[in-house]
């Protein structure tokens, strides 16, 4: 937590969570709860994924990225890492070199098999890694790290991390890796020093079965693989047809089917839809149209996807398949009303507006991605969400991915210092910019200034 405090890039927020530990280390926390960048947080252990999953909700940061307790930032490097991601917009992720040291701190020279592919000498505690990421998603290596950054819209749409200890960071490289470019700082710095001991994670690797766990993760990959490269069908409107169709939608193109007005024509539609997309005012009439009932809009369009032998993806313990995912395109003064806002709450949900005010409703009442419409990228991102929505649901149930919100812990021990001047944020240089943070936990007077690295 020092390490980060130390950091030189000044504008970040740090986000704790203590995932149920018994040794006390609360009234720790509540030394740094009174730092007006921290904000600490406490929940029942609910493991590793869930509790990235739980801090990321509260996330207001332009980038992301998480640390473990026992690990050191370099202090440059959210800098350099910002630095990289702002000079090249069209990068998702950033991840750079490190050190791996042992429970003393001291470069780690005995282990002389832990990662010795990525280190110069055998005796060396440098951890070099490949220069690109070309072969993250094909070949049994997970060698991204510990020392990265990604934006956080892209956060936002690739959602919670899997819920499945030992390889939970493997699997959200690889989905991110999937539809957004994944990159080296490019440069020879060591920005994080990495601990290897017998409690880590890796430590544990037998314990946690994790190369049986990559294994299965690789087989999953293929698979996904086909279906993030086959022919999408959306069914859209002709606005949102028209939008889609203006981006840079990834080859092949999509197979277009159009939207009934009725609720008789939903069971007419395609089983298998990648995307229902509908401009906010034809949403609106639809709502009318299907009376007081939100749960039949769009719920009909149920995946009846059928697996081939062997397919190990699906999850077998699922009673239906998950809800197509839908996109609600908010053109000009277009209204949010109440009835939109809470379509747009339901789980697989993403709006598109380039109306600022529009975007702050959204953000202050609904959970759910949203994307400059006006952007280039937001196109594809949203075919991006919808597929890697659509394929991670289909391989988890509600039930595993279910997660108990953390509290934020007690007041601090001595009354905090006085709240910082409001920070102005600067409008992004990204070519796709979110315009909506997460959730913010806690009263409206509890609120931080928005930081810019989370």
């Amino acid at each position: 937590m020092r390490s980060v405090l130390a950091q030189t890039y000044g504008d970040w927020e740090l986000i704790l969570i203590d995932d149920g530990s018994t040794d006390g280390v609360q009234k720790q926390l509540r030394e740094y709860d009174r730092h007006p960048q921290v904000r600490c947080f406490r929940q029942d252990n609910q493991g590793l994924p869930k509790a990235l999953s739980n801090g990321f909700d509260l996330a207001r940061g332009e980038f992301w990225t998480w640390t473990s307790a026992d690990n050191i930032m370099q202090p440059r490097m959210l800098e350099r890492l910002a630095a990289k991601l702002q000079a090249e917009p069209d990068l998702g992720m950033v991840y750079a070199d490190y050190y791996a040291i042992d429970d003393r701190g001291a470069l780690l020279r005995g282990d002389f098999a832990w990662r010795s592919h990525n280190r110069p000498r055998p005796d060396s505690g440098e951890i070099r890694l490949p220069r690109n990421a070309d072969k993250l998603n094909t070949v049994q290596d997970n060698f991204i790290g510990p020392c990265f950054l990604y934006r956080g819209w892209v956060g936002r749409l690739l959602g919670d991390y899997a819920p499945q200890t030992g390889i939970e960071d493997y699997d959200y490289w690889m989905r991110l890796n999937a539809f957004f470019p994944l990159r080296h700082l490019g440069a020879d710095e060591l920005l994080y020093r990495y601990r290897v001991h017998d409690n880590t994670i890796s430590g544990r690797a037998r314990e946690h079965r994790i190369l049986s766990k990559a294994r299965g993760l690789m087989r999953h990959e293929k698979e996904r693989a086909v279906s993030f490269r086959s022919k999408a069908n959306i069914a859209a409107d002709a606005s949102a047809r028209a939008w889609l169709a203006a981006g840079r939608l990834p080859r092949p193109r999509p197979k277009w089917v159009s939207i009934p007005d009725t609720p008789q024509g939903w069971a007419n539609l395609p089983p298998n839809l990648d995307l229902l997309a509908l401009d906010s005012r034809h949403a609106a009439v639809l709502l009318e149209n299907f009376d007081d009932s939100l749960s039949s809009f769009p719920r009909p369009l149920r995946h009846s996807r059928e697996y081939p032998q062997g397919h190990t993806s699906g999850n077998p313990d699922r009673e239906s398949s998950p809800d197509t995912p839908l996109a609600l395109l908010f053109t000009g003064d277009a209204e949010v009303c109440p009835r939109l806002l809470q379509l747009l709450r339901r789980d697989g949900c993403i709006a598109l507006t380039d109306n600022p005010h529009t975007a702050e409703r959204i953000r202050r009442v609904a959970a759910c991605p949203a994307l400059d419409s006006a952007s280039a990228q937001a196109p594809a991102a949203t075919l991006a969400f919808a597929r890697n929505h659509r394929l991670f649901r289909e391989r988890w149930s509600a039930e595993q991915l279910s997660r108990r919100p953390p509290q934020r812990l007690a007041g601090p021990i001595s009354p905090p210092p006085p709240p910082p001047p409001t920070i102005r944020r600067r409008r992004d240089s990204e070519a796709l910019r979110s315009l909506i943070p997460s959730a913010i936990g806690g009263a409206e007077g509890d609120r931080l200034p928005p930081a810019k690295t989370t």
